[in-house]
C-alpha cells in the first residue's frame, strides 16, 4: 500500500480504534483530541484514556512536576506570566466585589462611597480568609463571599464593638 492510498483510506474512515483501551469509536473531536502531527489528525489515545493517563502521569511525578513549576516561576518569563494571573484574578474578584457594593450596607442601606463598604463574615468559626487578601479561584472566592455580609464602616466597627462585649461576658 503507498502513503497517498493509506491518506486517502484514513481520510473516508470514519472510526479509530484506541491505542489504550482498544475501543472503535468515531473519528470525531468528541471522542478524540486534536494532533496536528498526525496523519489522521488526532491523538492515539481516546479522550478518556489520556486524561486517566495525564492523571496517573502527574500522581506519578507529583513532587517532579511541582519543583519544574517552581523553576520555572523563578524565571523571568515565568514571573511575568505569575504575575499577569494573579492581576487577572484580582481584577475579577475587584468587579464582583464592586457589584456587591451596589446593594448597600445591609443594615443601614449606605451606598454613597463603595471604599467605605465592608465584608463582614457572619460565623468567624467558618473563615478561611479575608476578602481583601485572597488569591483563589472564583468558586473559592464567592463561597467566601457567601459566608459575608456587606457593611458600611459605621455599622462593621458596632458589629465588632457587639461581638466583642459578647466574648468578654
Amino acid at each position: 500500500m503507498t502513503i497517498q492510498n493509506y491518506l486517502k483510506e484514513l481520510k473516508y474512515t470514519k472510526y479509530k480504534i484506541c491505542g489504550l483501551c482498544k475501543q472503535k469509536l468515531p473519528l470525531t473531536k468528541n471522542f478524540f483530541y486534536k494532533d496536528k502531527t498526525k496523519i489522521c489528525g488526532f491523538q492515539s489515545l481516546c479522550k478518556q484514556c489520556s486524561k486517566l493517563y495525564i492523571k496517573k502521569y502527574y500522581d506519578m511525578n507529583k513532587d517532579i512536576l511541582r519543583k519544574k513549576k517552581l523553576l520555572y516561576q523563578q524565571t523571568k518569563n515565568g514571573l511575568q506570566t505569575h504575575r499577569k494571573s494573579v492581576n487577572k484574578q484580582h481584577r475579577l474578584h475587584q468587579k464582583i466585589i464592586n457589584d456587591l457594593k451596589l446593594n448597600g450596607c445591609a443594615i443601614c442601606g449606605y451606598d454613597n462611597n463603595y471604599s467605605l463598604l465592608h465584608f463582614h463574615h457572619v460565623n468567624k468559626k467558618i473563615k478561611k480568609y479575608q476578602i481583601i487578601n485572597c488569591n483563589v479561584t472564583k468558586s473559592d472566592f464567592i463561597d467566601e463571599l457567601h459566608k459575608c455580609i456587606l457593611l458600611c464602616a459605621w455599622c462593621h466597627r458596632r458589629m465588632h464593638l457587639k461581638c466583642g462585649e459578647k466574648n468578654e461576658k
